[in-house]
Order: C-alpha cells, then structure tokens, then sequence
C-alpha cells in the first residue's frame, strides 16, 4: 500500500476503505508522513476549489505554515477529510524533495481561488515553564497567541460568479522555556558527598 495510490484514488472520486485510512493516519503519526505533507495536501485541496468537509490545524503556530490555512493529523483524533463536488474527476501528483513537497491537482479547472488573511489579533503573551536542574532542557523564547481568519473566494470560470468563505482560527501561546541554572556551591557539595557551607 503506497500513500501516493490512496491519494490518487481519494482524488478521483473514491472512498477510502477504514484499512486504507488507518494506514495513512498510522504511516503519518509514525513519522513516515510528516505533518508538512498534510498542510501541502490541504492547500491542494484548497485552491483546486474542493470541498473541506473537516482539517484542524496546529494547536501553536508554526511559522513555515500559512497563517489561519494549515493542517495536522492525530491518529484517533484529528482527521483530515475533503470532498470533489465537480462534475470530473482529478488526478493528484506529489512530488518530494528534502526540501519540500508539491502536490498538484490535474483536471478541469472550473475556479480561479484567491485567499486572503486577517491581521493576527487579539494578541496573548505565552507563560514562562522553568525546567528545574539536572532535568533535559531546551530553551525556548516562546511565541504568542493571537486569532486570524483566512477567507477563500471561489469565482467560477464558465458563470462569472462568486462565493466565499471564512475560517477563523485561534491559536495558542507556546511557551517560554527556562533551564534552570545549578546553584555551584550545591553541585560542588554533591559531587563532594558533603553539605554546602553558608558563604560570609
């Protein structure tokens, strides 16, 4: 079972068997399919005019992604679903480097979609987490929380019309990581076995 063919026959129309789904939830959560595959695949999705009938996107932000226009997966939890309401079929081609990945939608164009996206609003500072020493640490500066809604307008190329449509996401603040620094004379004392003397 390969993750391009499931792709492809998702692409084209058809449904995919609880064993095929399982098998990309279980290859993504493994790490065989990273997260930024699943935010490509949506903005495939996106801008080929198909129906987003359910994504979730990071808890935090994460820069490398579009603002308010990402997604992630969690086995058992958080799925990535999408509908072709035209009247063709579609052909879905990945391409992968270790740089980056493509996904490009072949078929019948019938939209031309454009996004826009919100200023990032109501701001929230994150919280500081202290590692206490001799614990693994990784410091971090953290990064804020804010709201920010992307918008998809859709114009139909035969019929001149057009919709939109919002989604607003509210995104959390990572927290601000701090190691702890070892007191000297405590690491001096332990590595004495004695206990640390007061200093005049």
């Amino acid at each position: 079972m390969r993750t391009v063919d499931l792709i492809h026959k998702k692409r084209d129309g058809g449904e995919l068997t609880a064993e095929e789904i399982s098998y990309l939830v279980e290859s993504y959560t493994s790490g065989a399919i990273p997260d930024y595959q699943m935010s490509a695949f949506l903005m495939a999705v996106y801008f080929a005019g198909m129906t987003d009938v359910r994504h979730q996107e990071h808890s935090y932000y994460i820069s490398r992604y579009p603002v308010a226009r990402e997604a992630t997966v969690f086995e058992g939890a958080i799925d990535l679903k999408f509908r072709n309401d035209l009247s063709t079929g579609v052909l879905i081609q990945t391409v992968w480097t270790p740089a980056d990945i493509t996904v490009t939608f072949w078929g019948t164009k019938r939209y031309e979609v454009t996004s826009a996206t919100s200023p990032k609003s109501d701001p929230v500072p994150p919280q500081t987490m202290t590692i206490p020493p001799g614990q693994p640490c990784t410091p971090s500066a953290g990064g804020q929380g804010f709201t920010a809604t992307d918008t998809r307008t859709m114009q139909d190329l035969t019929t001149g019309q057009t919709r939109t449509s919002t989604h607003t996401v509210h995104y959390k603040p990572s927290p601000a990581v701090v190691c702890a620094a070892t007191d000297p004379a405590t690491e001096s004392a332990a590595d004495s076995g004695s206990e640390p003397k007061p200093s005049n």
